[in-house]
């Protein structure tokens, strides 16, 4: 009698920011620029192993639906023609196995394609009955049918040949199984970090009240166009968006930060100076630099301290408390809008965001019992070290919801690419979850594949080290000689 076994029905990965020059999925030449002729080596690849892995996986099941969580596009530091480029040149690798993915690919927007999602939310044809302008967020819950569709992500799929339906959750996407008993909720991760929620505290210290709410529909409403104007737009800004880009490679290695930092702070005590007419006495100018350099540091320090430049911990204490915010305060009340009083035993988040892939449990108010976690990871260099916990990795669920991950990469170490392996956060199943003895399986079945994979993006990732150095030190020579920022 033949066993029977649970159907692979999704496959989650984030953060590709195509377009982005330290995405591995870029294409560069030998002098670092993007060239728009060829593939990188990490999209060949990937799409080669994975499609041959869900193909042993799958069997004669139906293919799994592809769950792109955000960040599919980088439109703050890639114009959007090379944007569009590359992660046309990615999905035309996915999707090159026949039957290894389905032609339904979920979306959530992030916050750095979050223009896409504002996109959809003015457009209602989408639904019946929603009125223009009026949806601030998706149902989590809902079917897929039911959901707006990403007519950009659909229309660049046509011109690669492909008919992908992309129906759009956001912010968060919810699965239940048959049972009752779990629930996996998906969500990109800009609002489990508190830079992405600042129009709360904004919104807080001008009206004097204490009770803005953190649901999913009160953030969206006050911090989406704040998201569109810092993550989503400024690709699309011509020179500036140039510059921009320039200016965030140069906190990309903590010397040029410092560099960086200090001509800020030199073109600031120089404004306050001459709009003032201060005389250029020797105690005022020691005084304007003070201030000057604490107000910077201040600023550009709290951005270099986002989640994903920490770089030696896949989650900050700090962004532990917000994660734990978030599934309280936002997570939870939508839960029991849409699902009712009483809830499935077992709750799972999977999100990206923090380009640090990990697994773990986390307990938090409201849920009866730990919440698993899944961490995607992500496909850019951050930094130009080679030492840190980045990489990517992708989640698997079959029917039951069944979790588990495939670590797809890490940094190299001393030189030598790191292996792909299989892991799961289900660790109260004992060792007895059939998706992970499953997965390792067919991993191990295309392992010549994964070993071309691995050794492909460990040599992307010293293309990148080598492009964000060289970068840095031409952008600090060019201010130096023509007196900007950049």
């Amino acid at each position: 009698m033949e066993q029977t076994h649970n159907t692979l029905k999704y496959v989650c990965l984030s953060d590709f920011h195509s377009g982005a020059l330290s995405s591995v999925f870029t294409a560069l030449d030998k002098n670092c620029a993007f060239d728009p002729d060829t593939v990188s080596p990490t999209t060949e690849t990937l799409g080669a192993a994975l499609g041959a892995t869900l193909k042993s996986l799958n069997g004669k099941d139906a293919p799994p639906d592809l769950i792109m969580m955000g960040d599919s596009f980088d439109m703050s530091f890639s114009p959007p023609d090379r944007a569009s480029h590359v992660l046309g040149t990615v999905l035309k690798s996915l999707y090159a196995t026949p039957g290894a993915l389905s032609q339904k690919m979920l979306f959530l927007p992030g916050n750095h394609d979050h223009a896409l999602w504002t996109a959809e939310r003015y457009d209602g044809r989408a639904e019946d009955g929603v009125v223009p302008g009026f949806r601030h967020v998706t149902a989590a819950f809902q079917p897929t049918n039911e959901c707006p569709a990403s007519r950009i992500l659909e229309h660049l799929a046509s011109t690669l040949g492909l008919d992908l339906k992309v129906p759009t959750y956001y912010p968060n996407m919810g699965l239940t199984n048959a049972a009752g008993d779990r629930a996996i909720v998906l969500h990109h991760g800009h609002f489990t970090e508190s830079t992405y929620r600042a129009m709360n505290l904004v919104a807080s210290v001008m009206s004097g009240r204490t009770d803005i709410g953190e649901d999913v529909e009160t953030l969206e409403a006050l911090n989406g166009n704040w998201i569109d104007f810092g993550w989503s737009t400024i690709g699309s800004g011509g020179l500036l968006g140039k510059d921009v880009t320039e200016a965030y490679h140069s906190l990309l290695t903590g010397a040029e930060t410092a560099k960086f930092q200090q001509r800020i702070a030199d073109h600031l005590a120089h404004i306050v100076a001459t709009k003032f007419d201060l005389p250029p006495t020797k105690m005022i100018e020691e005084g304007l630099a003070i201030a000057a350099r604490g107000i910077v540091e201040s600023l550009v320090g709290n951005f270099s301290q986002l989640e994903r430049y920490a770089y030696t911990a896949p989650l900050s204490a700090g962004s532990v408390d917000t994660l734990k915010s978030y599934l309280s305060k936002a997570v939870l009340p939508q839960m029991h809008k849409e699902l009712g009083a009483t809830l499935p035993d077992r709750t799972t988040f999977i999100f990206g965001h923090t380009h640090k892939p990990f697994e773990d449990q986390i307990i938090t108010d409201g849920f009866s019992g730990p919440v698993g976690l899944y961490n995607t990871g992500g496909w850019v260099l951050d930094t130009a070290l080679l030492s840190t916990v980045e990489g990517g990795s992708a989640v698997f669920i079959d029917d039951d919801l069944n979790t588990a991950a495939l670590r797809l990469y890490g940094m190299p170490v001393n030189g030598q690419p790191t292996s792909v392996r299989v892991t799961t956060a289900d660790i109260d199943r004992d060792g007895n979850n059939p998706l992970v003895q499953r997965l390792q399986h067919a991993v191990d079945q295309n392992a010549d594949l994964w070993t071309a994979f691995s050794n492909a993006v460990a040599g992307d990732l010293e293309l990148r080290q080598t492009m964000i150095l060289r970068m840095t030190e031409e952008s600090d020579s060019r201010a130096n000689k023509l007196g900007g920022l950049v």
